[in-house]
């Protein structure tokens, strides 16, 4: 299995599947992209299950904090604290249709 399916390989199936002119497909994709994050910020969640994809949605995430145990080099350890600031995290939902095409092509099931 090949580690890395890039954008110009997505295209290229695009082009070779729909017969669309490869600038045209190109545009196209590119504005996809481009506007999909705006989306999620803007919306909170973006649906595209229906076609066989996903739901992309924001969680809030509250402030958290601690401390890690860092070596000192004297035998003993530091106590170093850590923190991550409230935020949103961008979440990503599979639809079943995408999560048993992956299983189908690779042979295992995808949780």
């Amino acid at each position: 299995m090949n580690d890395e399916f890039a954008f110009s390989e997505i295209l290229d199936t695009v082009v070779a599947e729909s017969g669309v002119d490869k600038r045209e497909a190109q545009a196209v994709l590119e504005a996809f992209f481009l506007k999909l994050p705006t989306a999620v910020a803007e919306h909170g969640r973006v649906d595209l299950s229906g076609k066989g994809f996903g739901v992309f949605r924001l969680e809030a995430r509250a402030a958290d904090s601690g401390v890690y145990p860092s070596p000192n080099g004297a035998g003993g350890f530091d106590m170093l604290p850590w923190g991550k600031p409230e935020r949103d995290e961008i979440v990503f939902r599979p639809s079943p249709g995408f999560t048993t095409g992956v299983a189908v092509v690779t042979g295992k099931p995808c949780i």
